[in-house]
Parts: structure tokens; sequence; C-alpha cells
């Protein structure tokens, strides 16, 4: 079994662009662009809508970023996770006021965006 170390993350200047880029193990992130599943059908996400708690499962073993974000793309919450495939990781959103939010979560290969998550009171 291979062994995983934890990602590494840095921002970074990208030529041309006004925002800052994320880097990950020591480079750029665009310089290997990973690959994008924009449908969040793939991570399971239980239960929609959440009161206190959401948890995701990834289709598959999964090191990287994950963040909450809102309805105006603000990240609320994030966290650096390492799980293995189908295992979950818990958030709490109690303290996050009722509304819409989307996962987003980010690796040195994948980015997984999801569809709505709601939090309901």
């Amino acid at each position: 079994m291979r062994e995983h170390s934890p990602p590494h993350f840095r921002l970074y200047d990208r030529p041309n662009s006004p925002c800052d880029t994320l880097g990950i193990n020591g480079g750029p992130w665009w310089t290997s662009a990973p690959e994008v599943s924009a449908l969040g059908s793939e991570v399971r996400i239980a239960p929609n809508p959440a009161q206190d708690r959401v948890e995701f499962r990834f289709p598959r073993a999964f090191s990287g970023v994950l963040s909450l974000q809102d309805a105006q793309g603000r990240v609320v919450q994030q966290a650096v996770v390492s799980v293995a495939e189908g295992e979950p990781v818990p958030f709490e959103v109690s303290h996050l006021p009722a509304g819409v939010y989307y996962m987003q979560a980010v690796s040195e290969r994948e980015v997984y965006r999801s569809q709505r998550i709601a939090v309901a009171r």
C-alpha cells in the first residue's frame, strides 16, 4: 500500500492574473491541471438539508482541502482532510445561518464541486 503524505499548499502569483493561485506540493496548481468533477454527485452528502452536521463521502481516497462556500462564493469553513474511500468527513454546520452552501474539495489531482447543500433551522 502506498503511503500518502499530506499535501502542502501555497499561494502563487499567476502571470497576467489579478488573483492568487493555489499551489500544491511545491508547484503552482495550474501547471498540471487537476481533473475536475463539476458534478458533486460523486461525493455523497448527507443529510441534506442539514441542521447540525453534514458528512461528505468521497468515491475514492482523498487528501486535500475541503471547504464550504456560501451562495456568494465566500469560504465559510475549511479543513485539510485525508480519508480512505467512503470514509465520512464530518463538518459542523450548527454555527452557520440557514441558507444554501456549496462544497469544494481540491487535491493535487482532482477538484470536486457539489450541488447545493441546504442548512435549515
